[in-house]
């Protein structure tokens, strides 16, 4: 086994990578090679972003633009991400992956699928650091020698001292950290970044419809009802009440789900609502609602939908399947299962 450790320096912040540098090590941290691409973004540079960022790059934009492209160097990174034998190792990667995963759908090139390490996160699952976690910081900690920040090459060396420091502080092999601190690791698959917090999508976690969950719960509820299971309920409309909604995005992204697979609609205008989800703390004034509306209790909407008990449980929702059944996850995500064996 041996480690590949990469950085990525990108002409624009969404990409446009003008650098891949990388250095494979064996397990004990000895270089066996190292190299740093040059690469033409085909992108104009962000000298704006960069200067406000205080970005300073080594090497001049004749210097990126006469370089290769990405398409003359994919053979290339594809056989370093790809190689099985290659444990894959960064700082702050995700970046990195996104970055590449741009390029590769700016230029039409297949998506690469590798699963990596970020030395980022291990400071701050293990360290329990939340301060001074900038690469150069953290290398300056280690007594190196003074290394250029933002050429792709030295952020690669600086991330393997930072992360051998790391090792040598807290008694731990790399081996302890693939073993205990899965959390630390990201996969790329398809062009998608799935970091490792218990999810395949990204979304907030907490159980409260954020803002950024809510735009997914407005896609779900843009969906045509499906009539999987029944039409018992078409032409109904079905709703919860805003203090259930606010309070359990798995709930609420469950209820939409089921009840399009009964042919129904789902709304959050509770007036509109036939059958409305309440609890004690539900608030809502007579005059807003339906001539004739149901109210139902939890339990109740479980029974009316012919689901099992505590089925709608925010702890027995897996939300990924939810979230899987949007038009623009659903081919996706069922590469994904086929992929990775899952039902």
């Amino acid at each position: 086994m041996n480690y590949l450790f990469f950085d990525t320096e990108c002409a624009h912040g969404r990409g446009g990578i003008c650098e891949f540098g990388y250095i494979i090590t064996d397990e004990k941290f000895n270089i066996i090679t190292a190299d740093n691409l040059l690469i033409n973004p085909h992108i104009k540079f962000d000298d704006y972003g960069h200067k406000k960022a205080g970005i300073v790059f080594a090497y001049s934009k004749d210097e990126y633009y006469s370089a290769p492209d990405i398409m003359d160097r994919y053979d290339h990174i594809k056989e370093l991400l790809t190689d099985k034998n290659n444990v894959i190792i960064g700082y702050s990667t995700d970046c990195d992956a996104k970055f590449l995963n741009y390029d590769l759908e700016r230029f039409d090139l297949p998506f690469l699928n590798y699963t990596f390490w970020d030395v980022l996160k291990m400071y701050r699952s293990i360290a329990n650091r939340t301060t001074n976690l900038k690469l150069d910081v953290l290398y300056s900690e280690t007594g190196g020698a003074e290394l250029m920040h933002h050429e792709a090459l030295s952020d690669t060396k600086m991330t393997i001292e930072v992360l051998k420091k790391l090792l040598h502080d807290y008694n731990l092999t790399f081996t302890d950290i693939m073993e205990n601190y899965k959390e630390t690791s990201s996969e790329s698959f398809n062009g998608r970044v799935i970091i490792n917090d218990g999810s395949i999508f990204n979304y907030t976690k907490g159980g409260k419809t954020t803002v950024a969950n809510h735009k997914i719960l407005d896609d779900c509820i843009k969906m045509p009802p499906i009539n999987v299971y029944s039409q018992v309920f078409k032409d109904k409309i079905f709703s919860i009440a805003p203090n259930i909604v606010k309070e359990n995005f798995a709930t609420t992204m469950a209820i939409c789900n089921y009840t399009k697979k009964m042919g129904a609609t789902f709304t959050l205008s509770v007036c509109d609502a036939h059958y409305l989800l309440v609890d004690e703390k539900s608030k809502i004034p007579k005059n807003r609602l339906r001539k004739g509306v149901k109210l139902l209790n939890l339990a109740q909407f479980e029974q009316l939908l012919n689901l099992e008990k505590d089925a709608l449980l925010p702890e027995n929702i897996v939300i990924d399947e939810f979230i899987g059944e949007l038009p623009y996850n659903r081919e996706w995500f069922s590469e994904y299962k086929k992929t990775h064996n899952l039902k």
